[in-house]
């Protein structure tokens, strides 16, 4: 029943584009020289996205298929007022896991008291819609409250809405621009078709490649969820709107604008992008309106690579930095390791920005110690791969071990023969359980003892748990709000200090919004699967009349 959260894991870091579509955009795109703006008329946009569509069969259709430019006038930035928040979930699976239900249930009732919500959902849960209007009810939400959160059925949902949903600008005549990057990295549908395994679990090769079918099409149908948003906000607002892909492999968490001609990405979506800057610098400027395009240094470890956990954009000039946390006792070896690369890259790229905004107002703002394994997951880890090389010296499918419930015959006739086997092996009983035993086992067959593997782990996950993956909601009235991220204490944190730091935070906060709301949201549940606030919401920008007279941006060498 559950599937559905296992697989939306944000694990995000994203994948290089094929050396085939490095040659095709190296190929149809005209270089510039340095300093030298590019703009629309100068590349062959329809003869490029023609080439890459012929280069890679099959990857895009008629509703993923990268456009040309439309004309723009400027991006949108955050801090602008906003008409509705968007969420997405898997609303059944939702309704049957307490953390998550809990998680929405705040957000959406924290947000709805200042703008619309937009709940974006998958087909297949059409049918729950009424049950969790009718759990809104049950948890006290009023007439007026539910008259103003909308439904938006699209072909499929996942969490994170920010990577997958679009982002807005500004059209000539003041209507909205609405960007639909590409979401879907080319590399795991290559792999699709390789046949190449993409879980431990799969039990053999004819499932691992159902598997990345099933993967394949999971995605491109979440590839489509930006226009069922545009047809949303045409209905709903009557907003004169024009939706346009750029051929630009782009996640919202790793955007940030100023909607002045700025725009920060970090060095993952260079990647993304097969490493060609060239071209991205010419799909911002393109596409976008860019004058100016910043590249940072992303987070280190198996996370989330995106700007929203690192920085903050809070208005034209004044940006808030997260702090790299600070190495506490019994911090793993991995651990210690990455908080030194983390406290380079924010210097690094501290020193960058201030180069090029040196009037810029730079700011910090703590961020907690990054979450570990605890020590009995740790353990059975160990276990769990000691138990599978056992089974390969015995010629015994660990997968197919793996695949089979926890009290079928074969799987314990298995535990059996592995047991046996080692007590052979050792010439004594072998309790797995015992430290004593268990590291006697892995001086064999992992070449290490039990407290060097303990504290060279690497945890499955690296956990960001930052106070800027933050929500900042202005409605049309003026009314603001910031909703921030709470986290519980862990691995010997104390009650005490989260409340320093949230006092810290806060005091941050109200120090750039005096007026603006604090609304705090336990945000464990998604941390625990890398994102938090900012990456599971969209706002859709308030556009009105007086929005036409905007300043048009200019292309300057």
């Amino acid at each position: 029943m559950f599937e559905q959260f296992s697989v939306s894991l944000k694990m995000k870091s994203t994948f290089a584009l094929s050396l085939v579509l490095l040659i095709t955009l190296s190929a149809t795109i005209p270089s510039s020289l340095p300093g030298q703006a590019s703009n629309s008329k100068d590349t062959d946009w329809p003869g490029h996205i023609s080439l890459i569509n012929q280069t890679l069969p099959d990857f895009f259709g008629p509703q993923s298929l990268p456009m040309r430019p439309v004309p723009i006038e400027r991006a949108i930035a955050e801090w602008e007022t906003t008409r509705a928040v968007l969420v997405s979930m898997p609303l059944a699976a939702t309704l049957s896991n307490p953390p998550f239900f809990d998680y929405y249930l705040a957000l959406i009732k924290a947000a709805v008291s200042y703008v619309d919500v937009g709940i974006l959902h998958g087909v297949s849960d059409a049918k729950t819609v009424d049950r969790f209007i009718k759990r809104l009810e049950d948890e006290g939400f009023t007439g007026d409250e539910l008259a103003n959160i909308h439904f938006i059925e699209s072909q499929a949902s996942d969490f994170w809405i920010r990577d997958y949903g679009p982002v807005f600008g500004l059209g000539p005549g003041g209507g909205l621009v609405v960007f639909d990057n590409m979401y879907r990295p080319l590399e795991p549908e290559l792999e699709t078709w390789n046949q190449a395994p993409m879980s431990i679990d799969s039990p053999s090769l004819t499932q691992d490649h159902k598997g990345f079918e099933n993967y394949k099409n999971e995605k491109r149908r979440l590839e489509t969820s930006p226009l069922y948003i545009s047809k949303f906000i045409r209905q709903t607002y009557n907003y004169s709107s024009v939706l346009v892909r750029p051929p630009l492999h782009l996640q919202g968490g790793d955007y940030i604008t100023d909607g002045n001609g700025r725009f920060y990405i970090s060095e993952d979506t260079i990647l993304a992008n097969a490493d060609d800057r060239e071209t991205v610098e010419k799909v911002f400027r393109d596409y976008y309106g860019a004058d100016e395009l910043f590249v940072l240094k992303s987070f280190p470890g198996i996370a989330a690579k995106h700007l929203d956990l690192l920085m903050k954009l809070v208005d034209e000039n004044t940006i808030i930095f997260a702090a790299p946390p600070v190495t506490t006792n019994g911090t793993s070896r991995h651990n210690r390791r990455l908080y030194a690369e983390i406290a380079a890259i924010q210097k690094s790229n501290e020193a960058y920005l201030r180069k090029y905004h040196p009037n810029c107002k730079i700011l910090h703002a703590p961020i907690l110690p990054l979450l570990s394994e605890d020590f009995d997951t740790i353990l059975n880890k160990i276990r769990a791969q000691i138990f599978a090389y056992v089974c390969d010296e015995l010629g015994i499918s660990y997968l197919t071990y793996h695949q089979l419930s926890r009290n079928h015959p074969d799987r314990l006739e298995i535990k059996k023969i592995v047991a046996d086997y080692l007590d052979k092996q050792f010439q004594k009983p072998i309790d797995l359980i015992k430290h004593a035993d268990l590291d006697l086992v892995t001086r064999t067959y992992m070449n290490a003892d039990l407290n060097t593997l303990m504290d060279t782990n690497t945890d499955l996950k690296t956990i960001f748990r930052s106070y800027l993956n933050s929500l900042f909601i202005k409605n049309k009235e003026g009314e603001t709000a910031w909703l921030l991220p709470r986290y519980r204490a862990r691995n010997g944190e104390s009650a005490e200090d989260i409340e320093s730091h949230e006092k810290t935070v806060e005091k941050l906060y109200r120090s750039l919004n005096p007026e603006a709301k604090i609304h705090w949201l336990d945000s464990d549940v998604m941390a625990e699967t890398l994102g938090a606030i900012h990456c599971t919401t969209i706002s859709i920008p308030h556009v009105n009349s007086e929005n036409s007279a905007a300043k048009k941006l200019r292309i300057t060498n």
